[in-house]
């Protein structure tokens, strides 16, 4: 399957899963295949760390946990970014579909193993302006 075609599929599933550990296994299916690791290159993406630090926050539900992203790659000429994180010391991940404005963290809590989901979008706002919304657990 062509790159694009690929990081299209894998956006289908992140956006519209129920489920967020189907979306996370699709994505892990992809990162095995070697031709992904290969035509995955780091890019400057100067605002999803941060972006990413904020949600991992949340997700730890601890205001002073840390979440570390080293690294953002985008998966050759496609907008699908990702990479690996450190959320309070528990290792995690990343995606996110800029053309789409859809992404997914997840974080493994060690030991025990259960994993933490979260599927987010990005808004751009004029300065000055206001976003209100529904705080539901699901909204990051």
């Amino acid at each position: 399957m062509h790159a694009q075609q690929t990081a299209n599929h894998l956006c289908d599933i992140v956006r519209t899963a129920a489920d967020f550990s189907q979306a996370w296994n699709a994505f892990f299916e992809l990162a095995e295949k070697t031709d992904f690791i290969r035509r995955s290159q780091p890019v400057a993406f100067p605002a999803l760390p941060g972006l990413i630090d904020t949600i991992g926050k949340d997700m730890m539900t601890r205001p002073d946990a840390v979440t570390r992203v080293p690294l953002v790659l985008r998966y050759a000429d496609t907008g699908l970014h990702h990479g690996f994180l450190s959320a309070a010391g528990h290792p995690g991940a990343f995606m996110y579909f800029k053309e789409d404005d859809v992404g997914m963290v997840g974080i493994s809590l060690m030991p025990g193993g259960r994993t933490l989901f979260t599927r987010f979008s990005l808004a751009r706002l004029r300065p000055g302006s206001h976003l209100m919304v529904d705080a539901g657990t699901s909204l990051h």
